[in-house]
């Protein structure tokens, strides 16, 4: 192996022990915040939900998805946000009764920032757990950087 290639081979193991080590800094790293569901409520299908955002207050949101756990009825392809943003939002079935919703980042950082409800109505016939049986308690994924 010639000396360059041996430069080479050490600067990259060095960037990756510094990588695995979280000496790359931090706006470089990706954030992933796990956050339990703290209130809720269904009625009429429109469901509110309150998230403990506390430990993601400083995050910029690059991705989001909500967990919800079905009580009655079948996955539905998505749903319609009413606040903090109002959209469409797809949804897809998981395991055991799981279903996950890909959330607009930019109602992600709106229910950070103001520690909002998130507000959304669901097709007739579909009900989810709520934070109460926390067996199936909903969650909010937030993933992004400082």
């Amino acid at each position: 192996m010639s000396g360059q290639s041996k430069k080479n081979l050490m600067t990259s193991r060095r960037f990756w022990l510094a990588a695995a080590l979280g000496l790359v800094p931090t706006e470089l790293r990706g954030q992933v915040a796990i956050l339990e569901s703290v209130a809720g409520s269904g009625r009429g299908g429109v469901w509110r939900l309150r998230f403990r955002t506390g430990p993601a207050t400083r995050m910029k949101a690059a991705k989001a998805t909500l967990l919800l756990h079905l009580a009655e009825g079948e996955a539905p392809g998505g749903i319609e946000i009413l606040k903090p943003l109002k959209g469409r939002a797809a949804a897809a079935p998981q395991r055991d009764g799981w279903v996950t919703v890909t959330l607009d980042p930019r109602c992600a950082q709106k229910l950070l920032e103001t520690d909002a409800w998130l507000e959304f109505r669901a097709p007739p016939g579909i009900v989810f757990h709520l934070p109460s049986q926390t067996r199936f308690a909903p969650y909010l994924v937030a993933e992004g950087g400082r």
